[in-house]
């Protein structure tokens, strides 16, 4: 009885919400394809975020011209991390943060005009959605949404 309790315990125990740094790996879709890499500083009610997001639609596809590299820095407000500071509710398994990024853009092309090297450099604001999953294979799973072409990206955490 006393092992089958310890047991349970280990199997069924409350998973604790992602905090601290973390690397972040994904893939980028929906409107081209590309890569999102970066560090992810988790808090109670918010998060710190460095990244650095393609869009590489121009190497898969070879009808479009321009491909994008953006480097973005931001911060995202954890909706329930309010709820369990101040309501003392456990951690649910997931976290909804919303955010805004904001950095500057790289576009190059297979087919440069001189109007269009001058306009290589862009300043973007990025205002996302992203939905966070604690899973016991992983650290952490994200989806998220974004306006910075490509607007849906997909990927892991992994603490360090």
């Amino acid at each position: 009885m006393l092992w089958f309790s310890a047991t349970a315990g280990r199997v069924f125990a409350q998973r604790a919400e992602p905090m601290g740094n973390h690397v972040v790996a994904g893939l980028t879709f929906l409107n081209g394809y590309g890569v999102q890499l970066g560090l992810v500083n988790a808090r109670d009610f918010f998060t710190r975020e460095v990244l650095l997001h393609t869009d590489l639609r121009s190497v898969v596809d070879p009808q479009v011209a321009s491909s994008q590299v953006v480097f973005l820095l931001g911060g995202a407000l954890r909706v329930f991390g309010f709820e369990r500071s101040i309501g003392n509710v456990p951690y649910r398994g997931y976290d909804i943060d919303t955010g805004l990024r904001i950095g500057p853009a790289y576009s190059f092309s297979t087919r440069e005009t001189d109007a269009s090297r001058n306009r290589r450099f862009h300043l973007f604001v990025e205002p996302f959605l992203r939905v966070s999953a604690r899973t016991s294979l992983l650290d952490v799973v994200y989806l998220e949404t974004g306006t910075t072409r490509p607007h849906v990206r997909l990927g892991i955490w992994i603490g360090f």
